[in-house]
């Protein structure tokens, strides 16, 4: 009688447990996240949060604790957010006490401009950010080059809120599934739009990338000298503001921003949660 009563009892605590993690909610990176290629710019797609998972030092976490969230944002200076979406006035109000810069996405994946950056630019300007800057996400296999595409961009910030932005534009290297399948090409093209930026913004860019998005697209090996120079913002979804366990590629021996966290909610907006010590 005693084993069939432990068993019994066995089956009920399973079937609890089995019940209790049912109804747990998505946590960490796996919530929030669209199928398929990410939507326009920074905030990687899930076949890529895996790859960067799957990176990770063994007993990394891709989930932080409320403690831990809120140690990292008692220096707000070191702290920014980028958007894919309008900010109202009310949400950069609600925002800026935590962040100091802002990124704005101002041009599509397919080729044109994003006319929601100046609404964002121009309420987080009014709210105190103090850098104010922008992602392009290119069109590599649009018919229009690099350096008009660009120019597109910067003629309409120029033309609506010239002075709401921080004059600072970061190119958003990411999806494989947007570029050519053909290395060359696309290190071609990558080329004649980093030295479009820089001609345009008198060197005033910086290149959004990781190491397997740009092996992806690129090959491992591929090194453009001509960037080398430019501040880079990788990404690296550990949950954790600071570069620790950064590894160098294509170049750069150390980065400028790190983004540490995609697709949360803050303030009733969708942002990339990033950090750097340099903005």
């Amino acid at each position: 009688m005693s084993t069939i009563l432990i068993f019994a009892i066995s089956l009920v605590v399973t079937f609890s447990l089995v019940r209790a993690l049912e109804l747990e909610p998505a946590r960490g990176l796996s919530a929030g996240f669209p199928a398929g290629l990410a939507p326009d710019g920074p905030g990687l797609s899930n076949d890529v949060i895996a790859s960067l998972l799957s990176s990770m030092p063994t007993g990394s976490s891709s989930s932080s604790s409320s403690s831990t969230r809120t140690t990292q944002l008692t220096s707000q200076a070191n702290h920014g957010l980028d958007v894919s979406t309008a900010v109202t006035r009310d949400e950069a109000d609600c925002l800026v006490p935590n962040y100091s810069f802002i990124i704005a996405r101002g041009w599509h994946s397919y080729g044109a401009v994003d006319t929601e950056v100046c609404n964002t630019l121009t309420h987080a300007n009014a709210a105190g950010f103090t850098k104010k800057e922008v992602y392009f996400f290119p069109c590599p296999t649009c018919s229009t080059t690099p350096a008009a595409q660009l120019q597109s961009m910067i003629d309409y910030i120029n033309a609506n809120c010239p002075n709401h932005w921080s004059k600072r534009i970061w190119l958003d290297i990411e999806g494989k599934d947007y570029w050519s399948g053909n290395y060359t090409v696309n290190q071609n093209w990558y080329e004649k739009l980093v030295d479009s930026c820089k001609n345009k913004m008198n060197g005033s860019c910086g290149v959004y990338s990781s190491a397997s998005q740009w092996s992806a697209i690129f090959g491992s090996s591929y090194n453009y000298q001509n960037d080398n120079n430019l501040p880079l913002w990788y990404a690296y979804y550990d949950g954790v503001a600071s570069f620790d366990g950064f590894s160098p590629f294509a170049g750069w021996k150390t980065p400028y921003a790190k983004q540490y966290q995609g697709g949360h909610t803050v303030c009733g907006q969708s942002v990339d949660a990033n950090y750097s010590p340099s903005f």
